[in-house]
């Protein structure tokens, strides 16, 4: 038999004498006396919320840091809102004069659509110059005068296109009259 059967079977055989033993009422209240003194636990309550409340200290403070670091992105300066109204101007004025040659031939529905996908993207990006970090908005201004020249570039291509059949016509006009 092995030492385990053999505990087995005494326990099996004085099984009464075991059943009819309780322990004694204050047992349970010492030996959670023992594991957590009272004082103990307030104890940790207490390191807990200190810990806690260092914690917040230092985000706050680090956030503070961080603010006085990093200065807030100033607005567009006056000299350069004024230059920027100056450049649009121009580019819009030369816009026009190309719109105004063009509505003279007749142009393609095509063209049209993507004149107006230009505007779209014009506007997407004068709404964004406002509220963009000081370190973006030149690059902003950059891609509004891109799209800018990109419209007149389109603009000055059907106008080309359009003039040859024109110019071809006048030449043909003319050689015509002169025999």
């Amino acid at each position: 038999m092995k030492p385990q059967d053999s505990l087995e079977q005494f326990i099996q055989t004085h099984r009464e004498a075991f059943d009819d033993h309780l322990p004694p009422p204050n047992l349970w209240p010492g030996i959670q006396a023992q594991l957590t003194p009272p004082g103990r636990r307030r104890q940790r309550m207490i390191r807990l919320l200190q810990t806690s409340a260092a914690a917040v200290f230092l985000l706050l403070l680090g956030t503070a840091i961080g603010y006085r670091l990093i200065p807030p992105s100033p607005p567009i300066s006056q000299a350069a809102q004024t230059e920027w109204q100056e450049t649009e101007q121009y580019y819009q004025l030369r816009i026009e004069k190309k719109l105004a040659l063009l509505t003279t031939h007749s142009t393609d529905a095509t063209v049209l659509h993507d004149l107006q996908h230009l505007d779209s993207t014009i506007e997407e990006l004068k709404h964004s110059l406002p509220s963009a970090p000081a370190s973006r908005q030149p690059q902003i201004m950059a891609e509004l005068i891109q799209s800018y020249q990109t419209k007149i570039d389109i603009l000055e291509l059907v106008m080309s296109r359009t003039r040859p059949s024109d110019t071809s016509r006048k030449n043909f006009d003319h050689h015509e009259t002169s025999l």
